[in-house]
């Protein structure tokens, strides 16, 4: 038993620091997916704050007159014993120095299981420390060939007259004054529209917001008050002030609104020939050209989905409740009970696979890590399920894939491919 707990911490030190294989993460993965605990465990070894508090601990600890007590309560983990580790000679320890050699790297062995099985804090200890061998120093394994997560955003507003805002490069502030209406850009980030036209010049001017691949997700609040979250590889176009009998917009990829309520002039929502009208509601519209389908989910309120004509025959629309999905291609089907978390998953920095088909997650990672995707040879007919944090490498995410059996990738710079 203590053997296989020893593999088990050790894989986990070899996924977090990205140099475990595929054979190696395909029995992580079975050991993760074994039980509640098991997958609580590992999540906290990716909370970076919660890691960070359990090493401040770490600090305090006197590995060398506690490793008694460590594997004392490892015993009585193993044996299905409760424990209590908020107790015993490891409170209040001082710091101690351990000696190099084959001891030292026995203590360290025994330091992973315990991280493994009670968690946290002393495999984190041990990766960001690194083991010490006979050799010398510890060696650091530097991964050459990776795609990071975007970790500023790029996107940019091209304004009526044709000029362009880089909003990675602008400073935070006013931005432009475009006939009484203030465009800012908040210390967070995110772009603010506030005013009224000026008398005189209350004709309608648009202004595009486009987020790039490869970019980080950004917010902005339109001047009457509706806010819109924009994922990797989309845009939205929309009026600098709504003027009129309805507020317009439309967009391309995918978008969150939270919209302002306004009994007297509907929000809508356009994408070729869809349209989601609104009063006032939360909703996420998906219409990435690359998709096979548009797929427009309510969260909170009601929503009218139709394509076609607006007026006269030929239409077709549908009205959506909470939790309800409508899944569009020559015609909209209505899907009940959807996963919503798995729907917003993007705008809460993870991936979130439903029953997704691989050209759908592949089409996720391309924009996410701007990166290019070749197939070769046919597809498999597999569905995947589950999620990761959208920070990791690119190489992380293709191991958690691999790990399926399903598929196998093969990264060449900015170009990931795919075979079964």
């Amino acid at each position: 038993m203590q053997d296989r707990l020893f593999y088990i911490s050790e894989l986990i030190g070899k996924e977090l620091n990205g140099t475990i294989t595929v054979e190696e993460a395909a029995v992580l993965n079975e050991w993760i997916n074994s039980s509640v605990a098991n997958k609580t465990l590992f999540d906290q070894l990716h909370n970076d704050a919660f890691v960070k508090q359990q090493l401040e601990k770490f600090d305090r600890y006197d590995l060398e007159k506690n490793r008694a007590y460590l594997m004392e309560k490892l015993e009585e983990r193993v044996n299905g014993e409760s424990v209590d580790w908020r107790s015993g000679p490891m409170v209040n320890s001082t710091p101690s120095t351990i000696a190099q050699g084959t001891k030292n790297i026995q203590l360290w062995k025994r330091i992973a299981v315990a991280a493994s099985v009670v968690g946290l804090v002393f495999i984190g200890y041990w990766l960001m420390k690194g083991k010490t061998t006979d050799d010398g120093p510890k060696t650091i394994i530097v991964q050459t060939n990776d795609v990071k997560a975007p970790d500023k955003n790029r996107a940019q507003i091209t304004l009526a007259d044709g000029t362009t805002v880089y909003l990675d490069s602008a400073e935070n502030g006013q931005l432009a004054n475009l006939n009484g209406v203030v465009v800012k850009k908040t210390d967070e980030g995110r772009i603010e529209y506030n005013g009224q036209l000026t008398t005189g010049n209350e004709q309608m001017v648009y202004n595009t917001l486009m987020n790039p691949r490869g970019s980080k997700v950004i917010d902005i609040t339109l001047a009457d008050g509706s806010r819109v979250w924009l994922n990797a590889g989309s845009s939205v176009t929309y009026p600098v002030a709504f003027v009129g009998l309805e507020r317009k917009v439309n967009i391309t990829g995918e978008a969150y609104f939270e919209v302002a309520h306004n009994s007297a002039k509907p929000f809508i929502v356009a994408k070729g020939d869809l349209n989601v009208t609104v009063l006032g509601t939360h909703f996420n519209v998906n219409a990435y050209d690359d998709d096979r389908e548009i797929k427009v989910t309510l969260l909170e309120g009601k929503v009218k989905t139709s394509i076609g004509p607006s007026t006269g025959s030929g239409g077709e629309w549908a009205m959506l409740n909470p939790g309800e999905q409508a899944q569009i291609r020559k015609n909209i089907s209505i899907v009940k009970g959807v996963n919503v978390e798995a729907v917003m998953a993007w705008k809460n920095g993870m991936f979130s696979f439903d029953n997704a088909d691989l050209r759908t997650v592949m089409n996720q990672i391309a924009r996410w890590y701007d990166v290019e995707i070749v197939y070769e040879g046919s597809l498999p007919n597999e569905e995947f399920n589950g999620g990761t944090s959208r920070q990791e490498n690119v190489s992380a995410l293709l191991k958690v894939l691999e790990a399926t059996g399903k598929i196998k990738f093969r990264l060449e710079g900015k170009k990931v491919f795919v075979r079964k």
